[in-house]
């Protein structure tokens, strides 16, 4: 099915039971300050802006450790096998990508640094939070139930400022 209007195409395809999703767009260009929310506890900052097309995110935090930054919510991927963005930072601060399965459990990506420059990243091995206290009945990322992705500063000392640009987010299924 392609949308032009919308430039989203989703490809399927049909088992005996269900569709299934294979992959598409999460967030495009169009609508990526419309879905997206600013999560930032403890006294932190997470302000959003567009700019050029892109997502702004300018982050501060209090304190080393504070996961402050953007969520995404939306309905059910299916099973999700990786997450694919273009990106690009400050080159110094941290960051990681974590997926939320049945809008409770918490699964994180390796941290990186974004540079300077646009950076496209495909994400395919997620961890469970150990700080997280939901008592995740999952001992491993299926991709299931996927309900939300969620980009936030993992610096090991506070960030005053830190801005990042978001173009895109692509989930991709079996």
């Amino acid at each position: 099915k392609v949308d032009v209007k919308e430039k989203i195409a989703t490809l399927s395809w049909k088992n005996p039971t269900h569709e299934v999703p294979v992959g598409g767009s999460l967030l495009g260009e169009e609508n990526l300050l419309e879905l997206a929310k600013p999560f930032a506890p403890n006294g932190d900052n997470a302000v959003l802006a567009e700019e050029n097309g892109a997502l702004k995110m300018t982050i501060s935090t209090t304190d080393a450790w504070h996961q402050t930054g953007v969520e995404f919510d939306a309905t059910s991927f299916g099973n999700v096998q990786n997450v694919a963005f273009k990106i690009k930072g400050d080159g110094v601060t941290q960051i990681e990508v974590m997926l939320i399965q049945d809008g409770l459990y918490w699964w994180a990506s390796s941290a990186f640094k974004p540079g300077t420059d646009w950076e496209t990243h495909k994400i395919t091995t997620f961890k469970h939070v150990d700080w997280r206290q939901d008592q995740c009945p999952y001992k491993t990322m299926t991709g299931d139930h996927v309900t939300g992705v969620a980009i936030e500063v993992d610096n090991g000392t506070a960030v005053t400022d830190a801005v990042f640009y978001l173009d895109s987010v692509m989930v991709n299924g079996i």
